[in-house]
């Protein structure tokens, strides 16, 4: 392709090794009375970077349409997704592969107590060769990924929402195939999780606990995960100073029997100067400690200084209540 005849200008001075990518991403989307329809299209082209970073997603381009409506005064949501996917924008890639992505929603909020969400999505990528037209060696491989989550959590407020217990429930479960192999290849995660959290707006004080188990296996290898975390932030000052909490304690088992423990630990400290600014300081400790051969043991400490500001348009007050 010769750049300087179709590119070169008083902006670019092309030379052989030049590399023009582009990058677009538009949208549009409708809403009336709880209806909302959307379509989206992205697009970024093989090499594409920005300022000398590359982004992580590059060579694809996907189209997009959702639509989703509100049911029993929007207590009850329904969106569904479906969408298109393919590569290989400049013809120039080994393989091509082309994904149809799917997914769908269901939530119900009852507003103050209840909501319960129900997801489910699958994604299937059909991968081919790119010299196929050529006659010589090629390959198809269709692989289909597939999940299912649901949550649900219950929230009693007392106080108009000044004092509140939260406790909520999540399962999750999500299948890997690989339809083009002989032999046949996939994996199965299974995830549950359950919490409860404690808040007191008036005294400033925030708790909670939270329980989580995790199981992945592939064709032989597996690996489970138990553990859980708790974390309390308290206000003082007229909560314009701010401490907070986490730790963690997770076992990690193989099928052999041997297993090891991670841990986190994170100490964090907030504090507001005047109205818009926040400085904070934390220091996060994690590590991982060797049982039976699991893994070598590795320790990190991590300091972290944050600075903050946020601008807030400040109410208008030389207006009176008449006007």
């Amino acid at each position: 392709m010769d750049l300087s005849r179709n590119y070169d200008s008083f902006l670019f001075n092309v030379d052989p090794i030049t590399r023009i990518g582009t990058a677009a991403k538009a949208g549009l989307s409708y809403s009336m009375r709880g209806l909302t329809l959307s379509v989206n299209y992205d697009r970024m082209d093989p090499f594409f970077r920005t300022l000398g970073c590359y982004y992580m997603l590059s060579d694809v381009e996907n189209f997009r349409g959702t639509a989703g409506i509100g049911l029993f005064k929007q207590k009850v949501r329904i969106q569904a997704t479906l969408g298109r996917q393919h590569n290989d924008l400049g013809h120039t890639a080994v393989q091509r592969n082309v994904r149809t992505i799917g997914s769908g929603s269901i939530s119900y909020n009852s507003g103050r107590v209840a909501t319960v969400t129900l997801d489910v999505s699958n994604f299937q990528t059909d991968y081919r060769s790119a010299f196929l037209a050529a006659q010589t060696d090629s390959f198809f491989v269709s692989q289909v990924a597939r999940s299912i989550g649901l949550t649900n959590s219950i929230r009693i407020g007392k106080g108009k929402g000044a004092l509140s217990h939260t406790a909520d429930l999540s399962i999750g479960l999500q299948d890997f195939a690989d339809n083009g192999s002989a032999q046949g290849t996939g994996s199965n995660s299974k995830n549950a999780s359950v919490g409860y959290r404690y808040q007191n707006k008036h005294r400033h004080l925030s708790w909670g606990v939270r329980w989580t188990g995790s199981k992945f296996s592939s064709y032989g290898a597996e690996r489970t995960k138990l553990g859980f975390s708790a974390n309390v932030r308290k206000g003082l000052l007229a909560d314009r100073l701010g401490i907070s909490l986490r730790l963690g304690l997770y076992d990690n088992r193989a099928p052999n029997g041997v297993h090891g423990l991670s841990e986190t630990i994170s100490v964090a400290v907030e504090q507001k100067v005047a109205r818009i600014h926040q400085l904070g300081f934390s220091v996060n400790y994690n590590g991982r400690s060797d049982l039976g051969s699991f893994a070598s043991a590795q320790y990190q400490l991590r300091a972290q200084v944050t600075y903050s500001v946020s601008f807030q348009t400040a109410p208008d007050r030389t207006k009176t209540k008449g006007q």
